[in-house]
């Protein structure tokens, strides 16, 4: 493949995230708000901590509290080294390290497809359908580890081809250590990168030809990469929590629905608990997120139509370790995000985890296609050649329509794609007549994009009755209450729908649907 086929690549990969983000004004939903307030807090000078709360898993003393208690830093640090350079605490500034990761995508899937096909074409044809994402081109321009993941799993399936064709003592434990690197970034990323170590570790037990004893080095190679990202964090967090893993998610084993990831107090949220809900409750939950993930896989991991072509590249590469080592990291992460984290998973964990995997499915698009083609070009009597060109530009050009259409519907139409942060900067300029100090906090639906635009301590609201969220309002120091026509948790729908009869709170007033209380 030539080199400037790489550079235009790589011009349309920075071209496509720079444009989608100039109708982006702002990060877009609470995760990338989250990683975004982490990033400014950073760049402030604050260390990894934060003066908003968006669950009670961790049972938090107060603010400001440490962060990233249940999301990982990585895609905060990305964003706050771009806020470092500029001097700008702006999301334009924030995304400068996400557009140059997703620059290089394009192209680096493109190696990747080289390196695994041996065909120029098929190459091209996987970096054009990165440049072309789909339902992830909204989401590769902000804030938010899809970018980041991405790369990383390029990277792991770049390593482990290396060290399929250098079977060399040297190679073996430089690729150990660098899958182990690999490995701590991606949990550094999101908390089930923890699952990429696994991948590594068993990877270097399957390559080659080598000693039992030499194979063990290998493992404790990957393990050493590994510990040099993570082992600061771990100690980090045995200092601020009291365990090396960050006790957040230590709750969310035991939810028996959404919601009640926004309990308070977490503590109700045990094995007994859990139980209490029942078995019919428990299955029901795991069924409908194995649905959910399913159309997950099929409508964004294989764009719909794309989904034959990479079954297809799966059987014919099928005994290519990088494509096992894919098709099980696919299967382990299905599993936890259904099983193991059924809410999490269907709510948007599967699509997160997924990314890592999605260059390895592009690359096999043109390799099914392929095959496809040819079946029907014998049954057919088609020129050869001339319908897999046609159906391969047809292809890319269904992608590329794909792209803009989802690009449509999740930015562009109404209500917009920063239409909260709008919505809450009004809020934030009726809560100032009764508040000059940032320190009264708020309870609102998103924490973090609340902060972002009026630096005002935020916290969740608590999935509970009024009793119960004007005692962790007095907790916390809250001193109002904002509920929205479109989120309020449902033991709260009838404080929202009357507002005025309610002595314990005082209704302040409405501002596009959401409504503003005072908690004395």
């Amino acid at each position: 493949m030539r080199w400037y086929l790489f550079v235009i690549l790589g011009v349309l990969g920075l071209l496509i995230p720079l444009t989608v983000a100039y109708f982006q004004p702002s990060p877009g939903y609470m995760d990338a708000d989250y990683y975004f307030a982490g990033g400014v807090r950073l760049a402030d000078g604050y260390g990894f901590s934060e003066r908003i709360l968006w669950n009670y898993l961790d049972n938090p003393e107060g603010l400001p509290h440490p962060s990233h208690a249940y999301w990982m830093p990585l895609a905060s640090l990305i964003a706050s080294l771009g806020m470092v350079i500029t001097g700008i605490k702006d999301i334009s500034s924030a995304r400068l390290g996400f557009f140059l990761i997703s620059a290089a995508l394009p192209p680096l899937t493109a190696y990747l497809g080289l390196s695994i096909t041996k065909k120029a074409g098929f190459a091209l044809t996987a970096g054009l359908l990165a440049v072309f994402s789909g339902y992830y081109i909204p989401f590769c321009s902000t804030t938010d580890t899809f970018s980041i993941y991405m790369l990383l799993g390029i990277f792991f399936f770049l390593l482990l081809g290396f060290a399929m064709t250098h079977l060399d003592p040297r190679s073996r434990r430089l690729v150990s250590i660098g899958l182990g690197l690999i490995a701590g970034l991606a949990h550094f990323s999101r908390a089930d990168g923890i699952l990429w170590l696994a991948m590594a570790l068993l990877s270097v037990l399957l390559l080659g030809e080598s000693s039992i004893k030499r194979r063990m080095s290998f493992l404790i190679f990957v393990l050493f990469g590994y510990l040099v990202v993570m082992a600061p964090w771990f100690l980090r967090n045995n200092s601020e929590f009291g365990t090396p893993l960050a006790p957040g998610g230590n709750h969310a084993f035991w939810l028996t629905s959404y919601d009640q990831t926004f309990s308070y107090p977490a503590s109700k949220l045990n094995f007994n608990s859990w139980l209490d809900s029942g078995w019919r409750a428990i299955m029901k939950s795991r069924l409908d997120a194995v649905i959910w993930n399913l159309q997950t896989a099929w409508a964004v991991q294989g764009a719909i139509f794309l989904l034959p072509f990479i079954l297809v590249g799966l059987w014919l590469f099928r005994t290519d370790l990088r494509i096992k080592i894919g098709i099980l990291a696919w299967i382990l992460t299905f599993v936890l995000m259904t099983l193991v984290f059924p809410f999490a998973g269907s709510r948007g964990g599967f699509f997160h985890s997924g990314a890592a995997l999605q260059p390895l499915w592009w690359v096999l698009v043109p390799v099914g296609l392929e095959r496809i083609v040819v079946l029907v070009e014998a049954k057919r009597n088609w020129r050869k050649g001339e319908a897999y060109r046609a159906f391969l530009i047809g292809t890319v050009f269904i992608c590329l329509l794909t792209s803009v259409f989802v690009f449509y519907v999740r930015v562009m139409s109404a209500p917009g794609w920063g239409s909260e942060a709008a919505r809450y900067r009004e809020v934030e300029a009726l809560i100032s007549d009764y508040s000059t100090s940032k320190d009264d906090a708020v309870l609102v639906g998103n924490p973090p994009g609340y902060f972002n635009i009026s630096e005002r301590a935020a916290i969740a609201i608590p999935n509970e009755v009024l009793e119960t969220v004007i005692t962790a309002a007095k907790r916390y120091g809250a001193k109002f209450l904002v509920l929205e026509d479109n989120g309020t948790p449902a033991p709260l729908k009838p404080v929202y729908e009357n507002p005025e009869t309610y002595p314990l709170i005082q209704f302040l007033g409405d501002v596009g649907g959401a409504r503003i209380y005072a908690i004395p």
